[in-house]
This record gives C-alpha cells, structure tokens and sequence, in this order.
C-alpha cells in the first residue's frame, strides 16, 4: 500500500499497488510523482520504490525519444528543404507531452526541445528567404515554360507543313489555295495544332502562308522556300516577310520585359517539311519566291 502526493498537493492513500498502476495508466500521476510506502515517512519518486523499478525506463528507451530524434531530423532537413519543418515541429511537441505524461523532468527533454527549436529556425528562415527563392525560381520556370512553348509552336508548324504537303499530293500536286488554307487542311488537323501557346487564347490560328506560293505546284518550289511562319494574320492568314511575328511577341506581362531584352526570334516552315528556329539577324537569308 502506498500513499501518493498529487500535484494538487494533497495526499492520496493508501492505495494498492494495482491501483496506482491504474492512476498511471489515466496519467493521473508519473513516475516522478512523490510517493511513500505505508507505515514509512519517508518521501521519493515512485518509480524509486521496488514494486514500481519496471517503470524506471531508462534514457535511451523513454516513451517519446522516438518522436524526438525524428524531430530532430525533420528540423534539421527543414534548414535545406523548408517543407519538413513543420513535421518536426509537430514530432517535438508531440515528444515532449509524452515525456512530460511520463515524468520525465524538463532539463531531461533535450531532444525534443532540440527538435522544436531546429524545427521553429527552419521555418522562420523558410518565411524570410522565400522572396528570395521566389525570385531565383520564378525566371527559371518562366525560361523553361517558354521552352516547351518553342517546341510546341515547332511542333505545330511541323505538323501543319506535313498536312499542307499531303493536301498538295491528293489534289495534283497542288497547294490549297493561300486564302483558304486553314480550311482545306482542317478535316486532317486537330483543332489546338493551329494555335501557338505564346498566342492569345482567342486567336484562331497562329500561322501565316506564304503569299508567293499561289497557285504553285510543289514540283516547281525550291525545297527551301518559306512554306509557313508564325504571325498573327488570323485564319488562313497569308502574306511575306512584313508579316512575320516573333516567337515571344505575345509573352504574358510577367515575363515580357525579361525576354525583349534577348534577340527574338522567329519559327518557320518549308517546303520540304522542315522547320528552323531563326534569329532576327538570319530572316535576310530566306526564300520567299517559289
């Protein structure tokens, strides 16, 4: 039989051990709750007393040292990825309580505090540098954004020449006439293939005929003549050189003053089904006439 001190100070008992066992079990008192046994006057942890010792678990193996390490952990890699942060905060105090249930003193929490603290400087730096990060990353997904919309304008002029030439071999070696080519080759082409992603969404086509090439038979055009390019004439828009637009003309605001500091450039096609990717300085070098 044992007598227990609360924390509200008053004395409990005498209880049988089973009993106190089950106070522990609620959390109603710890480890370290004073105790004394029945008929002795003298006052000390329970754990101290032999018929608690199995609950005298030591350091290494103390309920919550588990949380606390990984605590620890999660803190340390918040300093280099700030997404771990605040895991560790939530293992730190989640260690912490069940040390504390467990009548673990403060100053024998360094663990867990130590995965708090690592955790609470993790996320601050994480707060303070992320305008920083922002403006390291933001041009490089924007840079990277516009690469793939290079491919894909690349891509769309690749497979709209291919649909142009096809057309030409089932009609007697002719092109659709210029003024109306987006509607002869539109039965073989998916609808999207027409727009060019730096476009604007309600442009209906992004791409532009050579005028010259009226009423041209595909034996008679020099492989390299201009077959398509980028502009922004419309539908079945046709013209020359005059009418050409630049790949990043139409960048959204965000990104526009970073790349008209850089040489533009511009995507074309040709009659051999080819496609190049031609810098301001190269348009003197192409072929317009048939």
């Amino acid at each position: 039989m044992y007598h227990i001190m609360g924390q509200d100070g008053r004395e409990y008992g005498p209880e049988s051990v089973q009993t106190i066992r089950g106070w522990l079990a609620a959390q109603q008192c710890n480890v370290a709750s004073p105790a004394r046994r029945e008929g002795a006057t003298e006052w000390k942890p329970l754990a101290e007393w032999p018929d608690f010792a199995d609950l005298n678990v030591p350091a290494g193996r103390r309920p919550g040292d588990g949380q606390a390490l990984a605590a620890i952990v999660c803190g340390g890699l918040g300093l280099l990825i700030c997404v771990t942060a605040p895991f560790g905060l939530w293992l730190g105090l989640a260690a912490r309580r069940r040390l504390r249930a467990a009548g673990v003193p403060r100053n024998r929490m360094g663990r867990a505090n130590a995965g708090i603290t690592l955790s609470i400087v993790a996320m601050a730096l994480g707060v303070l540098c992320a305008p920083v990060l922002a403006g390291l990353l933001l041009p490089a997904l924007a840079a990277a954004r516009q690469r793939a919309n290079e491919v894909v304008c690349i891509n769309n002029l690749k497979e709209l020449s291919l649909a142009v030439i096809s057309y030409a071999d089932a009609h007697g070696n002719r092109l659709p006439a210029v003024t109306n080519w987006c509607g002869a080759i539109s039965n073989q082409i998916a609808p999207t293939v027409f727009h060019c992603p730096t476009q604007p969404p309600e442009a209906p086509c992004s791409y532009a005929m050579n005028a010259r090439l009226a009423g041209a038979v595909m034996g008679k055009i020099n492989p390299r003549t201009v077959l398509l390019f980028e502009s922004e004439a419309g539908w079945n828009g046709t013209g020359g050189a005059e009418n050409m637009t630049p790949h990043a003309r139409s960048t959204p605001p965000v990104t526009r003053a970073r790349t008209q500091t850089k040489t533009p450039h511009y995507c074309v096609s040709f009659k051999d089904g080819s496609v190049a990717r031609l810098r301001q300085e190269e348009l003197s070098t192409l072929r317009w006439e048939p």
